[in-house]
């Protein structure tokens, strides 16, 4: 079987293999480029992307699977970071004749071999209820972290949300590249170390490049979508303490998507940030907004209960860092007794230097701790 990076004779394959595991992507991440409808014509701008170091270089990574020259397998992976260490994988689809037979554990190996020299964390959303793809994770190295529920907001509640008293005009600010670092802090306040940890971002990771923008206005033409960021400032503190970023439809004929962030100590910010979104999505055709929580934010999943939102799907989020296996390794090590091993063994302070006697030191005593009698 050979694995290899997609080509432009692959996408028929491809996309009818997507097409068959569309189940699995109930909830699609806007950062990514499926092989989908308008993929022949978008190719060949990413591939000259890829050439290049860019923000947009790694926006198609996708590997394939070959036996008997079809493709009977693919891998979609992308980096989470801007410097390029944590990466997440996408997804990954085997054709029904081929399940079972390892060749999901050989396109994992494969990336984690590919991406090597780059990658020092990975992770993915698993569904709770699919086995088999937990199973396949487990066995390659990946552990739990934490829980996402996926929930959806009818047009009928964003409709009425959109009714309720809205805040101030200036109590909403757009996001630009000023904010960056603004961004960076906020995203930092709502995750506990060991995901902020595996995410591991920067403000450069917040900043939107000339190519950026303009990628990603191609891909909204093809996509159809429209793109809102807003957050809230605190003048006191100097500090932002809530935000969003919503993706609409321009056409009605997908969901919108709303990534919410809320500093731990304004929670009260849910109710405004979701009036806000939905007189924002007054504007565009009627769909339902679909929103994540976690579940180390418990305030958020209350909040959406509360308004009547529908829980679609609950995912694990899991992880394979490097930084687990450094540390296991640490306390191996802290383990063992040496000096009990190697009697005499110590990584204490140096030796002292030995004390030499001189016609100028001939009547002095050595000092004491030079070991000399």
């Amino acid at each position: 079987m050979l694995i290899r990076p997609v080509q432009y004779r692959d996408l028929d394959s491809v996309r009818k293999l997507y097409d068959e595991t569309a189940e699995c992507l109930s909830f699609v991440d806007q950062g990514m480029l499926q092989p989908l409808r308008g993929i022949h014509r978008l190719y060949g701008p990413v591939k000259l992307l890829g050439l290049f170091h860019n923000p947009m270089q790694h926006v198609f990574c996708l590997h394939v699977a070959q036996l008997d020259g079809q493709v009977v397998g693919l891998v979609q992976v992308r980096p989470r970071n801007a410097e390029r260490t944590a990466w997440q994988v996408e997804h990954i689809a085997v054709v029904g004749e081929m399940r079972g037979q390892g060749v999901g554990t050989q396109l994992l190996s494969h990336i984690f071999e590919y991406y090597r020299r780059e990658a020092r964390n990975w992770m993915v959303e698993v569904n709770i209820h699919n086995r088999s793809a937990l199973a396949l994770y487990r066995q390659n190295g990946f552990q739990s972290l934490a829980q996402l529920c996926y929930w959806q907001l009818s047009p009928a509640i964003l409709a009425e949300l959109a009714g309720c008293e809205k805040p101030p005009l200036n109590f909403f600010k757009p996001v630009s590249n000023a904010d960056a670092a603004l961004m960076c802090q906020l995203e930092s306040a709502t995750m506990p170390p060991i995901v902020r940890h595996l995410y591991d971002r920067h403000p450069s990771d917040f900043h939107r490049s000339l190519v950026t923008r303009s990628f990603e206005a191609v891909v909204g033409s093809f996509t159809q979508t429209a793109r809102v960021a807003q957050f809230v400032f605190e003048s006191q503190r100097k500090a932002a303490i809530g935000s969003f970023e919503l993706t609409l439809s321009t056409t009605g004929l997908q969901p919108h998507r709303a990534n919410l962030l809320v500093h731990p100590a304004y929670t009260w910010l849910y109710p405004q940030l979701a009036i806000q979104i939905a007189t924002i999505a007054q504007h565009y055709p009627a769909q339902a907004l679909h929103v994540v929580s976690t579940d180390y934010q418990p305030e958020r999943e209350e909040f959406l209960r509360s308004i009547g939102a529908e829980e679609v799907e609950r995912k694990l989020l899991m992880s394979r860092s490097m930084w687990r296996k450094q540390r296991e390794s640490r306390n191996l090590l802290e383990g063992l007794q040496l000096s009990e091993m190697l009697p005499g063994f110590s990584l204490g302070k140096p030796m002292p230097e030995p004390f030499r006697r001189s016609e100028s030191n001939r009547e002095q005593e050595p000092p004491a701790n030079t070991g000399w009698q």
